[in-house]
């Protein structure tokens, strides 16, 4: 979906995934094909085929560990509870013209509440990143799903200072980057407000 596209696009500024099973690099003026069906396989790929600075995908095993640690949790974490606030809020709204079904979004707010509890507790700690001192793909996969409700002008890091102070360093070391890749959630978020 929409934050797969947008963390490839973070990641590498001119991979493309599409349809949730192709990713295209381009290096060296040629553009190859690569076919995976999930972002955490395009983003090892990517790291592991290109010269990419090495805070992304550490090479050091223990580094990578933790990002793979991340990279394992997330999909039935991050993922899974920020996509169903996102798709209760917003999708199956706008898609249905039916209103917003509270008690399916108060479950699944209740359901990320846990999850948010486990990134500050679990992973970000008190380091300035969620696997140590440097951004990495974890980062990106995270920032890219807590970003998702923002779409139905939900920012579900408001009340987490821990969380959200995170968010700027993450916001700030991608620069203008993170704003092209939210530009999505941007527009949904204004559309909500009407």
């Amino acid at each position: 979906g929409t934050a797969h596209f947008q963390v490839s696009k973070c990641f590498m500024g001119y991979a493309v995934k599409c349809s949730d099973c192709v990713c295209g690099c381009k290096g060296n003026g040629r553009l190859r094909r690569v076919f995976h069906a999930r972002s955490v396989a395009i983003l090892k790929y990517l790291a592991s085929t290109y010269d990419v600075p090495q805070n992304w995908y550490p090479r050091d095993p223990q580094r990578r560990a933790k990002v793979d640690e991340y990279m394992a949790w997330q999909h039935l974490n991050t993922r899974m509870n920020t996509a169903k606030v996102f798709i209760f809020e917003v999708l199956i709204p706008q898609m249905t013209s039916q209103p917003v079904d509270d008690q399916k979004v108060s479950k699944a707010l209740k359901d990320l509440e846990g999850t948010l509890d486990m990134l500050e507790t679990m992973f970000l700690k008190d380091k300035p990143f969620l696997c140590g001192d440097d951004l990495t793909l974890a980062d990106l996969l995270a920032i890219c799903e807590l970003m998702q409700p923002l779409g139905g002008d939900r920012d579900v890091l408001k009340e987490r200072p821990k969380l959200a102070s995170w968010r700027s360093r993450v916001q700030s070391a991608l620069g203008k980057t993170f704003e092209d890749v939210h530009a999505i959630v941007y527009r949904l978020r204004n559309k909500s407000r009407l």
